[in-house]
């Protein structure tokens, strides 16, 4: 080790240390290159169509399968109870995030 001198030691240290986090990050850039694409929606966008969905009856549902009239009815009286209205949803132009 007295060969090597004090900033060797700490480049092979931080070359280590970057490989030994290699196998991760490329399988997180895998994961992200399988997924499907972006729709575009903004945050507010997403939330009106949620909101929209759950006044309808249709949120919340099982996971086994899509709700029946008994379900979307008991739903949509539970939503009318919380006197929640949904907000709007943005124009395609708006720009909110």
């Amino acid at each position: 080790m007295h060969g090597l001198g004090r900033q060797a030691v700490r480049r092979v240290l931080a070359v280590a240390l970057c490989c030994a986090g290699l196998p991760g990050a490329l399988t997180q850039a895998a994961h992200a290159a399988s997924l499907p694409a972006a729709t575009g929606k903004s945050r507010a966008t997403v939330d009106a169509e949620l909101c929209r969905a759950e006044q309808a009856g249709l949120v919340p549902a099982t996971n086994l399968g899509p709700p029946d009239a008994w379900t979307i009815a008991r739903n949509q009286a539970s939503f009318a109870a919380t006197g929640f209205h949904c907000p709007a949803a943005p124009h395609k132009g708006d720009t909110v995030r």
